[in-house]
């Protein structure tokens, strides 16, 4: 995965810790510079600087990243930048993710709870900056763990759409038809 930027160097001092990804160092030696890229070459697959460390204690754990991902992604915007955040959230909730989304570059998504009732805000910042124009999202997937509560309304409260819902014995399904720029989708359970 491509890297750059500050590291904090660490080292892993418990044995239930285990590593899951190591700094490789840039690999296009000084005399290469300008040369074509398959001349430079990885002088090692690994080192002992540790990227992603992942620790299990008791029935809970960590995962822990001594760098800023998130600086990355914003910088760069890669795949593999993604890839790794998403990795890093399935690999800590396992099966027990309360919401999903589909997954687009620039859409924001905030969850509220009150009672028996949700509140899910999704933000349209699809686009370069500064957004002159906003690229509409189309059939957007809401995915809501909430099999013990059935739906008793979903409803959209800015735009007014009407919403498909479709919910099997693990997960609520609500299909948005169009993004705009932002929208409010009030879930209220049984």
């Amino acid at each position: 995965i491509a890297h750059r930027g500050r590291v904090n160097y660490t080292r892993v001092s418990s044995s239930s810790a285990q590593v899951l990804a190591t700094l490789v160092p840039p690999f296009s030696p000084l005399e290469s510079v300008g040369a074509p890229p398959e001349r430079a070459s990885l002088p090692v697959s690994h080192t002992d600087i540790p990227l992603a460390i992942s620790n299990k204690t008791g029935q809970g754990g960590s995962l822990y990243f001594p760098f800023s991902l998130s600086a990355l992604i914003n910088e760069y915007k890669l795949g593999e930048h993604y890839q790794l955040l998403k990795n890093a959230i399935d690999m800590t909730l396992g099966q027990g993710r309360f919401i999903e989304v589909t997954p687009i570059q620039g859409l924001q998504v905030t969850l509220f709870e009150n009672n028996n009732k949700l509140l899910i805000h999704l933000v349209n910042g699809v686009g370069r900056r500064p957004l002159a124009h906003s690229v509409p999202l189309l059939d957007l997937e809401v995915k809501l763990g909430v099999s013990d509560s059935p739906a008793k309304e979903v409803k959209s409260l800015i735009s007014g759409q009407t919403l498909r819902c479709i919910s099997d014995q693990e997960r609520l399904t609500i299909t948005l038809p169009r993004l705009d720029v932002w929208e409010c989708i009030m879930v209220e359970l049984e």
